[in-house]
């Protein structure tokens, strides 16, 4: 009897070594599956963050690029006589907005404002100050009811011009 079983043995431990290599490449595959899946998911998120950077990059570089322009005004300025041409810019913009300059005193990078107008054109004028090419800051302002004129509003204001020294 222990010959019949050999043979039997033998198939049985055959049969289990294939049951296993067929379990094991099913099992390898659902895996390797699985790692497609992820390297799939992966990639995308790699051209997904490389297109983030290079967008961040040309921001940066925009952004470098205005503050170079900025900061070469700035020495331009400082090196002909900057606060003439200042001077100038600021007269447009009041000018653009119908608010009168009653008088006006230097003192170092800044100009020191008298002015006269109308509430919202005055407050359309701070806003428009930013686009200047000078660079420029309010270091204090004043704002009263004009005595004289009841509609108009007067302001005294120091408005500095940004300029290397």
């Amino acid at each position: 009897m222990q010959e019949y079983y050999k043979p039997l043995t033998i198939a049985g431990i055959f049969l289990a070594i294939v049951a296993l290599i067929v379990f094991g490449a099913f099992y390898s595959e659902r895996n390797l599956d699985l790692m497609r899946e992820e390297y799939n998911r992966l990639e995308n998120r790699r051209v997904q963050l490389q297109s983030r950077i290079s967008t961040l990059k040309q921001q940066n570089n925009a952004l470098a690029d205005i503050t170079t322009d900025k900061f070469i005004h700035a020495q331009a300025l400082q090196s002909q006589n900057g606060l003439v041409d200042f001077y100038s810019q600021v007269q447009k913009v009041f000018a653009d907005r119908n608010v009168e300059i009653i008088s006006t005193r230097q003192q170092e990078n800044s100009i020191i404002l008298n002015l006269q107008g109308g509430y919202y054109a005055l407050m359309a004028t701070l806003a428009d100050l930013r686009s200047m090419q000078t660079p420029s800051k309010i270091n204090s302002m004043n704002i009263r009811r004009n005595q004289s004129h009841p509609n108009l509003i007067a302001a005294d204001m120091i408005l500095e011009a940004l300029i290397a020294n």
